[in-house]
């Protein structure tokens, strides 16, 4: 337990500490959701027909 002798002590201090967990926090999701936006075309090892691109160029 921390015994500061005001609360506000206490609280300006894991004030700070919550504002850097809040700007991480939302700097992950911006990563996550940018990469779940990014529309992508599968690679011929990641297709299931083994096909890979063949289909895509009229082959």
């Amino acid at each position: 337990m921390l015994r500061h002798t005001r609360i506000a002590t206490t609280a300006d201090i894991y004030i700070d500490v919550l504002e850097d967990v809040r700007r991480r926090t939302a700097a992950s999701m911006d990563t996550i959701l940018g990469r779940l936006a990014l529309p992508t075309r599968p690679d011929a090892t990641e297709r299931d027909d083994g096909e890979g691109d063949s289909e895509m160029s009229g082959s």
